[in-house]
């Protein structure tokens, strides 16, 4: 060995002794084995199925908004020949004629019923995921979402009828 690494080695060797007298007995430190709070065993507790009474609720709340949408929908129609004629007025005429003012006007009023009535299938789709997680009945949901889909299809083509020719 050199001098050096000697040195090195007289200097280690004792530090290391020395060390290892300080660690003591192996009772003070805790033991890494599993502990029964750790062992999932036995913990299982089996699921209640959900109350009937829930989807009972929610039928009535589905209907209340299907009655909504309804509404809304007889809404746009009652509103829809005024705003044909006023659209059918402006036709033609440039953006900056108070026809055209008037006719748009009209025409953002439809889309405010039809937002409204989209809102309400939000409603409805909101019941869908609560009885997604609950294992709920569905069947009053998909109804009314169809139900609810199809006047959204009548107010898209009047909406879209509409702008086609106020945009002409």
């Amino acid at each position: 060995m050199t001098s050096r690494n000697s040195t090195l080695f007289a200097i280690c060797c004792p530090l290391a002794l020395a060390l290892s007298a300080c660690a003591g007995s192996s009772d003070k430190y805790p033991s890494l084995a599993i502990r029964d709070a750790e062992r999932m065993a036995g913990l299982e507790r089996p699921v209640a199925p959900p109350s009937p009474v829930a989807a009972v609720v929610a039928e009535e709340a589905i209907e209340a908004e299907v009655s909504e949408a309804l509404g809304l929908h007889q809404r746009f129609t009652a509103l829809q020949p005024d705003v044909s004629r006023l659209v059918s007025a402006a036709n033609g005429l440039g953006i900056e004629s108070n026809a055209y003012a008037r006719a748009a006007a009209a025409l953002g009023e439809l889309s405010a019923l039809r937002g409204r009535t989209l809102s309400v299938l939000g409603g409805i789709d909101r019941y869908e995921a609560e009885a997604a997680t609950t294992f709920a009945p569905t069947a009053a949901i998909e109804s009314a979402q169809a139900r609810i889909a199809g006047l959204l299809r009548e107010q898209d083509a009047a909406i879209d009828s509409l702008s086609a020719i106020l945009a002409r």
